[in-house]
């Protein structure tokens, strides 16, 4: 009986690997949001994507010292995703103050790209989560 569940098991696995959570320890990602840019590193030139595995969760970090500074101007940012799974920050208003920092979480358990944007900023502040 145990071989067959095992057989069983494995075969689903082969046809559906989203539904099966991925082996090891999950990690945490961070994905800075710089200027108007998504970025690897807390400061870039250009929106950059990344790459993770199924059931590593991705953090946004909002620390810009150039939006704490334009706070009172309305220096905001989102991070939204309208396709289904959708998820949204919400207004993420700049830091408060230097060496302050904003945060939102999401744990991603599919294979798949997940494009996201700032919804504030639109395609100009976009990039994408690729799941393996």
């Amino acid at each position: 009986m145990a071989r067959i569940l095992f057989a069983a098991t494995m075969s689903i696995a082969a046809l559906f690997p989203a539904l099966i959570p991925a082996p090891g320890h999950a990690a945490t990602v961070q994905v800075f949001m710089s200027n108007t840019r998504f970025c690897n590193t807390p400061v870039c030139v250009v929106n950059e994507s990344i790459t993770v595995t199924r059931g590593d969760t991705v953090q946004w970090v909002y620390a810009d010292p150039a939006c704490t500074a334009l706070a009172a101007l309305g220096c905001l940012h989102t991070v939204t995703r309208t396709t289904s799974p959708a998820f949204n920050s919400g207004a993420m208003p700049g830091p408060g103050g230097v060496g302050t920092t904003v945060t939102f979480s999401r744990t991603f358990t599919a294979a798949g790209t997940f494009g996201y944007l700032c919804s504030v900023h639109g395609s100009m502040m976009s990039a994408s989560v690729r799941v393996l």
